[in-house]
């Protein structure tokens, strides 16, 4: 579905104005865009090639070539390359957008499809086949996420440029090219090349996924799917009668005996037998005929769309505040200490503080910092004093480490004696006040109070968010923060900090108040969502969910597995939920046991909540997905995991000044206490004092 803008991304790509974003992918990040004077029959989904990539040597010879070979190819059964610029800073290509969900998201969603369905859906995947070929190009990823179900039927996405991204980005670190569970023999066999044949051996691949919810080769093991295929071990038990000879056929282990991309529309298309060989079936008038809950799915995609174009994001302006070089104004996006998701663009390293340099320092005195969070240039950790026993916030320069500002001021008056939260914007920092009852509104560049929003006597400030313009307090009556209370909300202006509303809560963890999409959230003796535009309930169950990391899309509740947005069950499964990750792909949770002697995280498909891979893990590490990557902090080091697959892409045991205890490699001491990845960069504090900045490998 779509998503408003990110607050960084740029308002026009080439000749294209962005409208919304459609997601991340391997390649990089995916808009919904609209071409000058163009309308609803011209949008486009245009995507731009990850910062991260090596975008010199022959990259761009083969983007280019790919690209170009990829115009040629046009059918209804396709979604053509419009546009490319393979010159461009960041290249960036452009294909027709359909509206509609893809077969993987609709099978997940809705099931299976029909028998008829699935013939339809195959002949027509074989015509879009047959055009990719005919243009000298062999798709080489067809997977049921690469295919688009729209109102007038089935498209095929993401052909062309993969063999020009494959060589640059994956080949040169050893992940096989495709998708585990919809890849060929020759996909896996690096000696032979993938061809024709081994796009209609994964089309079949991708019709028993739609008629059974499963792929062919799916297994818990990687490595077992992997000789399912190499063997022929096709599972097709549960295919139904009337497709099981054509799957079986197609997803023969030797590409000699696959049937071609005709023989396939003959069989599976009646009407096709007595035409002409090689005639192109034009989509008729009608509308395809999809399930009705499928059929659901586009209408809502129709209608994003429609608002999309009806209210296209304004431009962006600087903000009104801080002069143009300071720090305030030179912002990238808000990242926040979690074990959550980082977001598609952690890994970009554009976004890095101007001038920034690998940096390592400690705090002044006896302390140690904590609960940090980033704004442009302006990193703010929260402050203990171990000598006053207070707490305070400090800021320093995020490219050098150089301290900025504190709050309140070190100059022997009072900090804080309670915990205080942080929360930033790009302008101003929102923060406990000094006697624990309100907010403190603090410019982010200085650290100078411009305003306090007073609270409620009796009351304690627990926790601050910002969310499109509005700021939302929690407040607890005194002694209640670590337990559900009698907690009230209240919602703020930004820009004027006038009150908008205010409500009571009983019997909530104020303390959990946290953004879900567009909602506001808050567990307790129940979990609720809430309107933040009035502070009614929007979803509410008589359940206590712990709160999710940010970005978390899943939540394991005591009952069972639920959306964090609408609190709505998507598996009775019983996890012990470490957290989810990005656009809903995968969920990681504490496997049951150990594996090869270690405890490990399982990586389950949300689809499925089947296992996709594995890693070991120590319990006390710290656990983040950033850009297409999953992160491990440790005593010592990083690892880090391919987010698809779970193949080791970085690894490293030694950063200078990362702290040591002896010769000790599992001590508390070394592991960090707080950390955020952004613009290629990680920032970690120590319970030593020591903050550190360095690249991720």
């Amino acid at each position: 579905m779509l998503r408003p803008l990110d607050a960084d991304a740029p308002y026009h790509v080439g000749p294209y104005r962005l409208l919304a974003g459609l997601g991340s992918g391997g390649m990089g990040t995916v808009h919904l865009a609209l071409p000058p004077d163009g309308g609803p029959d011209d949008l486009v989904a245009l995507k731009t090639v990850r910062r991260d990539l090596d975008l010199e040597g022959d990259f761009r010879i083969r983007f280019r070539r790919e690209a170009e070979a990829a115009r040629a190819v046009r059918g209804p059964y396709v979604s053509a390359l419009v546009g490319a610029e393979p010159e461009a800073e960041r290249p960036w290509l452009a294909t027709q957008y359909v509206a509609g969900p893809s077969l993987a998201d609709a099978v997940a969603r809705h099931g299976p499809l029909p028998v008829d369905v699935v013939r339809r859906l195959g002949a027509d995947l074989a015509r879009g086949l047959a055009a990719v070929h005919g243009a000298r190009l062999v798709h080489r990823d067809l997977k049921p996420a690469n295919v688009v179900l729209g109102a007038s039927g089935p498209r095929l996405i993401d052909f062309g440029i993969a063999q020009a991204y494959d060589a640059t980005a994956l080949t040169a670190t050893g992940i096989m090219v495709g998708s585990p569970g919809f890849m060929s023999p020759e996909h896996i066999e690096g000696g032979r090349s993938v061809t024709s044949a081994s796009d209609v051996f994964c089309l079949c691949a991708v019709l028993c996924f739609a008629a059974t919810g499963h792929g062919p080769f799916e297994d818990s093991e990687l490595a077992a799917s992997v000789h399912r295929i190499v063997q022929g071990e096709a599972e097709r038990a549960h295919v139904p009668e009337e497709l099981r000879e054509v799957v079986a056929d197609c997803l023969r282990p030797e590409p000699g005996r696959c049937p071609t991309t005709d023989d396939l529309i003959r069989t599976l298309d009646p009407e096709a037998a007595s035409a002409r060989p090689g005639a192109v079936r034009v989509p008729g008038r009608e509308p395809f005929p999809w399930p009705d809950g499928v059929l659901g799915a586009i209408r809502a995609y129709e209608t994003a769309v429609g608002r999309a174009l009806l209210a296209p994001p304004a431009p962006r302006k600087a903000p009104a505040g801080p002069p143009p070089d300071s720090a305030a104004d030179r912002t990238a996006p808000v990242a926040v200490d979690t074990t959550g998701d980082f977001g598609p663009d952690a890994l970009d390293r554009t976004l890095q503080p101007e001038g920034w340099q690998p940096w390592i320092t400690s705090v002044e005195g006896k302390g140690s910092a904590s609960r940090c969070s980033l704004s442009g240039t302006v990193l703010v950790c929260v402050l203990w004093d171990q000598d006053s026993r207070w707490r305070r916030l400090e800021a320093r320069n995020a490219a050098d480490g150089t301290p900025a500002w504190r709050y309140p001021a070190d100059d022997g008056g009072e900090g804080v004696e309670s915990l205080p939260f942080v929360e930033l914007d790009s302008r101003h920092v929102y923060t406990t006040s000094p006697d624990g009852t309100g907010v403190d509104v603090l410019d982010l560049g200085e650290g100078k109070r411009v305003a306090r929003l007073p609270g409620r006597k009796g009351y304690q400030s627990a926790a601050a968010r910002v969310h499109e313009g509005q700021l939302f307090v929690s407040y607890v009556a005194e002694g209640g923060l670590a337990e559900a209370g009698d907690v009230f909300l209240r919602a703020y202006s930004v820009e004027d900090r006038e009150k908008q509303w205010e409500r009571a809560m009983p019997s909530m963890r104020a303390d959990s108040l946290d953004i879900a999409g567009d909602r506001l959230w808050l567990t307790g003796g129940d979990t609720r969502t809430l309107d933040p535009k009035t502070g009614k309930d929007l979803d509410r169950i008589s359940d206590h969910c712990p709160r999710p990391g940010r970005g978390d899309p899943y939540i394991a509740c005591l009952d069972a597995v639920r959306e964090t947005r609408t609190l709505r069950k998507v598996s009775d499964t019983r996890v012990d939920m470490l957290h989810g990750a990005r656009h809903e792909e995968v969920v990681f949770v504490r496997g049951s046991g150990t594996a090869k002697g270690s405890a490990y995280l399982s990586a389950l498909d949300p689809r499925t909540w089947r296992e996709q891979w594995s890693l070991t893990w120590n319990h006390e590490d710290s656990v983040i997905v950033a850009g297409d990557r999953v992160l491990v902090f440790g005593s010592g080091g990083l690892r880090g995991f391919d987010l698809e697959h779970g193949t080791a892409v970085a690894s490293r045991s030694a950063f200078r000044g990362w702290p040591r205890e002896g010769e000790a490699v599992d001590a508390p001491l070394m592991r960090p206490s707080s950390l955020l990845v952004s613009g290629g960069s990680f920032y970690l504090t120590f319970e030593d004092g020591t903050l550190l900045s360095a690249p991720v490998p």
